[in-house]
């Protein structure tokens, strides 16, 4: 588990690289991206689908490091919803020759990891994430991030309060990023 010390450490190196300077985005790729490469390696199971995922990951991380917010969660954690983005579309994409590049600049513009989840979760990996949910979390989940409802109106078609079907969106989303970190730091990615 991280420490204070080094959470400060690696803030300290963002704040540095939101600055333009070079050597602490060096710093971060020396740190991040072997586990980036292992994590696109054994999701992609191609050796240089992985080391573009990573270049293209810490060209992200360089080009849009205004985007990360130290009072919305760890240069770990931010590096690894990038990571995963990345790793997604070019699953999504299916062709090893392609450009990815995002839709949009949506997730780069999370601040907050459990949004950050949200916004990574596609079609492929919900499924796979979604089994380790309760089945009324599983559906609340289904409805806001794949019918694309808001949450008053997943709670007028449950018949259940606002607050409850937030709190239940809240709980998943904190148990699906538990899950993504765990996953991160036993393969050591992060």
């Amino acid at each position: 588990m991280q420490g204070q010390a080094d959470r400060e450490s690696l803030a300290g190196l963002m704040v540095q690289v939101q600055r333009g300077q070079w050597d602490a985005l060096r710093e971060l790729y020396h740190r991040y991206s072997p586990g980036v490469y292992q994590l696109a390696r054994r999701r992609l199971n191609d050796d240089r689908m992985a080391e573009d995922v990573v270049q293209e990951v810490f060209l992200r991380v360089w080009y849009h490091a205004d985007k990360w917010d130290r009072d919305r969660g760890g240069v770990d954690t931010w590096i690894l919803v990038i990571a995963r983005h990345v790793i997604y579309d070019y699953l999504a994409v299916g062709r090893k020759d392609q450009s990815i590049l995002f839709p949009d600049d949506s997730i780069l513009n999370v601040r907050d990891p459990e949004d950050a989840i949200a916004a990574l979760i596609g079609e492929t990996a919900m499924e796979e994430l979604l089994e380790e949910l309760s089945p009324e979390q599983r559906q609340v989940v289904r409805m806001v991030y794949a019918e694309g409802l808001p949450t008053h109106r997943v709670a007028r078609a449950l018949h259940l309060p606002v607050g409850t079907v937030k709190s239940r969106l809240r709980l998943a989303l904190a148990h699906l990023r538990r899950q993504l970190e765990k996953e991160a730091h036993s393969d050591g990615a992060l």
